[in-house]
């Protein structure tokens, strides 16, 4: 009898501990066969309850979805982690933020680390945030349950990017900011049982329905134009990767893990 859910459909389920059962046996008798069809209805069923469970506590813990990042205010309210100004075409521009993991959600605008790029005009830019630094553990197989646990699809990356622009028309100048776009992405395992591959975040993921998008929306990076000059004068990258059941903070006792991770903040020039 082929697998019932496919790992990465499992993810799904077994967010927040939601748990189902592969029964994975070719040799079931009709009574079997039965029973495993049973099980996979009760398994469809649970899963639907463990989605709308995931759904009520993203508003704790999460990423922001597209229109929660619009309205981030700018200036960053919690200041720039880094400042790069490109000295040339070729420049780039790699930061670790932060620099160690701590305990939180991930929905607000303080929850993200904010990097500046200026010296825009008469380059290409390339600008994107990724999982930083944190090792994801390989799946393991649980005998008794006789399925396969991964952290991959409880880890997520997600990033905005903002221009400041500067018009000078008819002898007055306007300033402000623009929401340029950006990505929401959440793990996905390469690989076959037995013989998995890394871990990949991705716009296009398992959970991306859940909570309007929150896990997967936009762009897996940014390309900009500045080639033939711009009206824009900076770009700020906000970025931020979160778990949850796992991570590398430290939880106490009877507290849900849920942890802010290192991230990393690119953006290069051509």
């Amino acid at each position: 009898m082929k697998k019932i859910f496919s790992l990465q459909r499992r993810a799904i389920m077994n967010h927040f501990t939601c748990r189902t059962t592969n029964i994975g046996n070719s040799k079931l008798g009709s009574r079997g066969r039965w029973w495993a069809g049973m099980m996979d209805s009760v398994s469809l069923v649970s899963a639907l309850v463990c989605a709308l469970l995931f759904a009520a506590t993203t508003t704790a813990f999460g990423q922001a979805t597209e229109s929660e990042m619009r309205a981030f205010p700018m200036p960053p309210v919690n200041g720039y982690a880094h400042e790069k100004a490109f000295a040339y075409v070729g420049d780039y521009g790699y930061y670790s933020v932060p620099s160690s993991s701590s305990l939180g959600g991930g929905v607000r605008p303080s929850d993200y680390q904010y990097v500046k790029y200026s010296n825009l005009s008469g380059k290409q830019v390339y600008i994107r945030g990724r999982w930083g630094t944190t090792p994801i553990p390989k799946p393991t197989f649980d005998p008794v349950r006789r399925e396969w646990a991964d952290a991959c699809g409880h880890a997520h990356t997600s990033y905005g990017v903002w221009g400041r622009y500067e018009i000078k028309f008819l002898g007055a100048t306007f300033r402000g900011w623009s929401f340029l776009g950006g990505g929401s992405m959440s793990g996905v395992r390469k690989g076959i049982p037995g013989n998995w591959g890394p871990c990949v975040h991705k716009v296009d993921n398992p959970l991306k329905e859940i909570d309007m998008g929150r896990f997967g929306w936009g762009q897996e990076f940014l390309t900009f134009d500045f080639t033939g000059g711009t009206i824009f004068t900076e770009l700020v990258l906000a970025v931020q990767s979160n778990t949850h059941g796992w991570g590398s903070c430290r939880t106490p006792t009877g507290v849900f893990q849920a942890c802010l991770e290192p991230s990393w903040a690119i953006a290069t020039t051509d």
